[in-house]
Order: structure tokens, then C-alpha cells, then sequence
């Protein structure tokens, strides 16, 4: 993806069977999610960005 293509305040991170959703606005919140279906959602989610950019750049070339 481009650099500046995310610009919220907001960090996702995935990590196992847990999503930490941390949010650096007016004020600092965290959310950790402990699901192994939400997790594999944004896992999948991730992923399909990814194959989508990267196939975007390839046809960019």
C-alpha cells in the first residue's frame, strides 16, 4: 500500500488468537479482543489487502 494511505490514529495489531486496537487520539484507549474467530477475520482481512496491493503494483510496473 502506499505510505500514506492509512492516516487514522489508530494502531490494529494481530497477534495469535488475539487483535489489539489501540487508539493514540485525544486520549490513549486499548481494546484487546480475545476471540479466535475475530482474530482470523482480520487476519483474513489483512491478507486480502495484501494480495490485492500487491497484484495492483505489479500491473503498476
Amino acid at each position: 500500500m502506499p505510505e500514506d494511505a492509512y492516516k487514522s490514529p489508530v494502531e490494529i495489531m494481530i497477534y495469535g488468537k488475539k487483535v489489539a486496537l489501540i487508539s493514540y487520539g485525544e486520549a490513549e484507549i486499548i481494546t484487546i479482543i480475545t476471540s479466535p474467530l475475530i482474530a482470523a477475520a482480520f487476519k483474513e482481512i489483512f491478507m486480502m489487502l495484501q494480495d490485492y496491493w500487491r497484484r495492483y503494483w505489479q500491473t503498476q510496473k
